[in-house]
Parts: structure tokens; sequence; C-alpha cells
């Protein structure tokens, strides 16, 4: 019904946005209850004609180190899925998991090492981590690995980052989206 009231407004479903894997990296039946979940998503997304699915790299211990090829290794039940499919998981910064910064989301899908993977990009996550990068510095890291873009804005205060409204923060929103048209971004 959705796909059908969608396409009758002609608006196209760009992305779904999925909390996958936004869970214990180290909880076996957690993962596998991701995995049954995505397969069901994957038949819904097809009949939606969208093409691109929101996840996560699992929650982050602070004071760990990045866990690259754990979660590389949590993804190779995942991307054949994706491949079958024709879909790709594109994933999110998130202060809340590991990935949080751009530096950290490069080398975590540097690690998985396949095209089914690509990046969420949202420079307005950045800054809610306190090691993230500047939002324009988070994309030039990212560039060629992103699919799929949300736009936010924050300030950062002593008492950490606060939401406010797109374009009266810190987020640098008006260079990232010339970049992204720059770079060929559609």
């Amino acid at each position: 019904e959705m796909a059908r009231v969608f396409a009758g407004e002609g608006l196209e479903i760009c992305a779904l946005s999925l909390p996958f894997f936004k869970c214990d990296l180290r909880d076996a039946r957690a993962r596998e209850e991701q995995i049954e979940s995505l397969r069901r998503v994957l038949e819904q997304a097809d009949r939606m004609g969208c093409r691109l699915l929101r996840g996560f790299c699992f929650w982050r211990v602070p004071g760990e180190p990045l866990p690259a090829l754990e979660v590389a290794e949590a993804y190779q039940a995942v991307t054949p899925l994706l491949r079958d499919a024709g879909m790709i998981m594109v994933i999110e910064a998130d202060p809340s998991v590991n990935g949080h910064t751009a530096r950290d989301m490069r080398t975590l899908v540097d690690a998985i090492g396949d095209d089914r993977v690509r990046v969420l990009w949202d420079g307005g996550n950045l800054l809610f981590a306190e090691d993230g990068e500047t939002p324009l510095a988070g994309y030039a890291l990212l560039a060629p690995l992103v699919r799929h873009v949300h736009i936010k804005d924050a300030v950062k205060t002593p008492d950490g980052a606060q939401a406010v409204k797109v374009g009266d923060g810190e987020a640098q929103v008006a260079q990232p989206l010339r970049q992204l048209a720059t770079d060929g971004y559609n």
C-alpha cells in the first residue's frame, strides 16, 4: 500500500532507515535475530522499489578499541543477502555505535570490504561525538563511500551537543551540500 501511495504522488522511497545491527556485537542471538529480520525487510524493500537500507556497526563500548575485524566478520553474513537482493546497506555514524567518527567509519567500511556496504553521511552526527571531526572534514574522509545523506545540525556546548534548526549550528550544512553536488551525488 505504501508503494502504491508514494508512486501515486510521484515520490520515490530512497531508503529504509532500519536500526540494523544497533545491538551488542558479542550477542550472537541478537545478531542472528537482526539477520532474520533483514531477510524480511529485503523482501519489503524490493516490493517498494527501494535499494538502500540503513544500518549500523553495533553498540560502541567506550574505552575499548574499534572492533573492526569483528564487525567485518559479522557483516560477512549480511553481504551475500544484500548482493542477492540487489541492495546496498548504508552505515550511519552515530555517537552510540562503532563508527561514531568519520575516521572510524572509514576503517569499518574498508574492513568489511564489500561494495554492498557503504556510508550514510550525516555531518550533524559527528558533532555529537566528543572526538568527531568537523562535518566538512568528515565528509572529505568518506566522500568516495557516501551513498545516502541525512541532514541535521547541532551546536557543541559544555554539556554535550544540542540539536538546533538546520543552518543555525556547526554542521557546516551548505559546504558539504555544495561538495556533494560537485562530486556528482544524486
